[in-house]
């Protein structure tokens, strides 16, 4: 992690004990053959001795240790939620992959996000922002998958500011993102707006349909090949802040970010343990007037199976 500009407050909130609800049908407050289930806490579990009605015990076993698993598994994402920096305004995090940063009303009632975990810790942002029901504090967003900076704002001014500063593209964000292929420029842009994919929800540069400009550059910075298949290490600059737009703008070129399956097809998915695409920093004049460059290096998992490339 690196801050220039300004001596970092950091806080490595690893080790404590954190809240989280689990969600599944068979969890709230009946299974579907109508047997009640015990509630603790945050997290609903299943009786030793409960068995369905229909007699299915192993499966009554097998639902109890999904459940487990799935409670280990966001309970160790929510208890190393690093803060790379933070003052009376703002904090950038390193979100880590695997963690949705906030709700929705369509989302089931029990995932684990950034924003759940926020407003325990930070209860003033539960009024800051256009929508604090279920975005308290966040002014830009990361996908699921993808790691890194993120920034959030603590006071309704400090909102305002940052929600300024994005929507006239004066903060200077860059990624990294292992792509399957090479390229032959070191150097590129992407200027292709992206439109919602009829009948989806994808993002595509095929669609007029709400199309919206965006623009991304990036640099080569390493290309290597594992297995016979060709890699590239790219720095990646997104201009605009479309919804999936790197991920879209790399793939318009089939050069698709490696793991990412939704737009690089389940070949390409299993090319990598997760989408190898990285916030790595955001740059900005702050309302105090001096310039930050906060920045995080990429966690263990992103080149678990691309050592050695930094």
């Amino acid at each position: 992690m690196r801050v220039e500009g300004i001596e970092p407050s950091t806080s490595v909130l690893s080790g404590q004990r954190s809240t989280t609800e689990l969600h599944a049908h068979i969890v709230r407050g009946q299974d579907p053959s109508g047997t009640a289930v015990l509630s603790t806490g945050h997290c609903s579990v299943l009786p030793l001795n409960y068995t369905p009605k229909n007699g299915k015990k192993n499966q009554a076993i097998r639902v109890f240790r999904i459940l487990l698993l799935y409670f280990r598994k966001f309970n160790i994402i929510l208890m190393n939620i690093e803060i790379i920096y933070q003052n009376k305004d703002f904090i950038v995090f390193n979100k880590p992959p695997g963690l949705l940063v906030h709700g929705a009303p369509y989302m089931k009632a029990g995932e684990p996000t950034l924003t759940k975990w926020l407003v325990k810790k930070f209860p003033e942002v539960k009024s800051v922002g256009d929508d604090p029901k279920w975005r308290p504090g966040i002014v830009h967003r990361l996908d699921k998958e993808t790691s890194g900076a993120l920034l959030v704002c603590l006071n309704q001014a400090s909102f305002d500011y940052f929600k300024n500063l994005f929507a006239s593209k004066k903060i200077k964000k860059t990624y990294l993102a292992v792509v399957n292929g090479s390229f032959k420029e070191k150097r590129g842009m992407i200027d292709k707006p992206l439109g919602i994919k009829s009948g989806t929800i994808k993002r595509t540069v095929h669609s007029s349909k709400m199309a919206k400009e965006a623009v991304t550059k990036y640099e080569v910075i390493k290309e290597f090949e594992k297995n016979g298949q060709k890699f590239s290490l790219l720095k990646v600059f997104p201009l605009t802040g479309r919804t999936h737009q790197i991920r879209v703008h790399l793939n318009s070129i089939n050069r698709p970010v490696a793991g990412d399956k939704l737009y690089g097809g389940k070949n390409n998915a299993k090319l990598a343990p997760r989408l190898m695409l990285h916030a790595l920093s955001l740059e900005f004049v702050g309302a105090d007037k001096k310039i930050y460059k906060i920045e995080t290096p990429p966690p263990s998992d992103f080149l678990i199976d691309f050592k050695n490339l930094l």
